[in-house]
C-alpha cells in the first residue's frame, strides 16, 4: 500500500482510502522520528501534499472531536469557515482571527545573544499570518526562507489585504500548500502541527492555544495543560453574556 502510494496519485477514491487507512501508521512513523524533515515526509508520502484534503483528513483519523455552533454539529475538517458562515458578522470574525496576536500576550523567545525577551507583537503577528504584497515571488519568499533558517513551524502566508488576500499559502519547512481562503489557510495550519508533529511558535503560542482550545475544542493538544492566563482571560470575555 504504501508503495502504490508512492507511485500513484489516482484514482482518488483509492488514494483517499488507503491514506485513511494508514494514517495511525503515519503519524506513528512521524512521532517516532523527531528529527525528520517536511521534505523526508513527503518523499515518503507525497500523496499527503500534492491531494487536496489530506491533511484534514489525517487529523480527523487521529482526534475525534466535534463541536457544536447554533445546533450544527462541525467537525475539525470545517471548524473555522463554517463558524465564518454562521456568524452575524463574518467580514469582523475574519479580522478579529487574522489578529488575534495584537490581542493575545507574545511569547518569550531567545535571541542571539542568548538573551529572553518577549517578542514583539509585529513579530508574533508575522510568525502566526506573514503579510506580503500581490506580485511576491513565492519562489524566491521559500527560497529566502529556507536560507534564512526562520519560521521553520508551520505559519500562513497571505498576498494582498488582510480582509481579502489575493492568494493564500500554508508554509511547512519550506513548502507551500495552496489555501482556499485565510481562515482555510489558519484551519490547515492548525492542523499541520499534529501532522508534522511539530510545536507551537513561541512568538504566536497563546494564539495557537487560544485557537486550539476554543474554536476546536482540543484540550491540552499542543498547548499547555495549564491554560495560560491570556487565553483563560479572552475565553471569559467571549463566552460571559453581555450584562448591559
Amino acid at each position: 500500500m504504501k508503495t502504490w502510494l508512492k507511485l500513484s496519485s489516482s484514482p482518488k477514491d483509492q488514494v483517499e482510502s488507503y491514506m485513511k487507512s494508514a494514517a495511525r501508521m503515519r503519524a506513528a512513523w512521524i512521532k517516532e522520528n523527531p528529527d525528520l524533515t517536511t521534505m523526508q515526509i513527503k518523499t515518503e508520502f507525497p500523496r499527503l501534499f500534492d491531494t487536496p484534503g489530506m491533511v484534514l483528513h489525517m487529523l480527523m483519523n487521529l482526534v475525534n472531536v466535534t463541536l457544536n455552533l447554533k445546533g450544527k454539529a462541525l467537525s475539525p475538517c470545517n471548524c473555522l469557515e463554517m463558524i465564518y458562515y454562521f456568524t452575524d458578522f463574518p467580514d469582523i470574525f475574519l479580522l478579529a482571527v487574522s489578529l488575534l496576536p495584537y490581542i493575545l500576550p507574545s511569547g518569550v523567545i531567545v535571541n542571539k545573544h542568548g538573551e529572553t525577551p518577549r517578542a514583539s507583537r509585529a513579530e508574533a503577528l508575522g510568525t502566526f499570518i506573514d503579510a506580503k504584497p500581490v506580485g511576491t515571488n513565492l519562489l524566491h519568499y521559500l527560497d529566502m526562507l529556507q536560507h534564512g533558517r526562520k519560521k521553520v513551524q508551520p505559519f500562513t502566508l497571505m498576498l494582498g489585504k488582510r480582509c481579502a488576500p489575493s492568494q493564500v499559502f500554508v508554509i511547512v519547512d519550506g513548502l507551500a500548500i495552496t489555501a482556499s481562503t485565510l481562515l482555510k489557510g489558519v484551519d490547515i495550519c492548525c492542523k499541520s502541527f499534529y501532522v508534522f508533529d511539530v510545536e507551537y511558535p513561541k512568538e504566536c503560542q497563546s494564539t495557537w492555544e487560544f485557537i486550539q482550545k476554543f474554536f476546536f475544542k482540543l484540550g491540552q493538544g499542543k498547548g499547555k495543560s495549564v491554560t495560560s492566563p491570556g487565553v483563560r482571560s479572552l475565553r471569559t470575555f467571549i463566552e460571559t453574556p453581555d450584562s448591559s
